[in-house]
Order: C-alpha cells, then structure tokens, then sequence
C-alpha cells in the first residue's frame, strides 16, 4: 500500500496518543503514537471538539506506518516541531 504524500511534518510530544480511523471521538482506534516517533502530515480538518479545539491531523506514523487522524487537543503536547509545508484540508 502506497503512503499518502506528505504535506509536513512533526513529533509526537507526549505516550499514548490515539491515531482513529475518522476525526470522531467514537472512531475506532487504529493504533498510538509515542514520545518521539515522526509523523508525516498529510492534511487537516474539523472534527469532535477534543479540550475545546475541533483540528485534527491526518497522519502517517512514520515509525510504525499506521495513517488515521489525532486530536490537536488529544494532551497537552501532543505534537513538537510541527512543520507544514503545504497544509491541505482533508
């Protein structure tokens, strides 16, 4: 399976954050990112409104190749050095 292009780039800042099939809340759970593993940003868009921000990221964990969408909100640090290089909505 082909990975999506990437549009930017980032780390994740903190354990156990949920990768869902969909940006819901009740989306299955596709698989988690941890401190420290790179993500290939492919777009952005609305979804449930997680500590009161509705962004979600699609994404590619680039260590374990698992695509699906993170809460911007999901912690507090969910992402470190975000770099968009041509941010796209989903």
């Amino acid at each position: 399976m082909t990975r999506p292009e990437a549009n930017g780039t980032a780390v994740f800042g903190d354990d156990g954050i949920n990768l869902h099939q969909e940006a819901r809340l009740n989306s299955p759970v596709v698989g988690q990112g941890y401190t420290g593993q790179r993500a290939d940003l492919i777009c952005v868009t609305d979804g449930d409104p997680v500590n009161g921000i509705t962004t979600w990221y699609k994404l590619t964990d680039v260590d374990t190749g698992v695509t699906g969408f993170v809460a911007y909100g999901a912690t507090a640090h969910t992402f470190r050095d975000v770099t968009w290089t041509n941010p796209t909505s989903c």
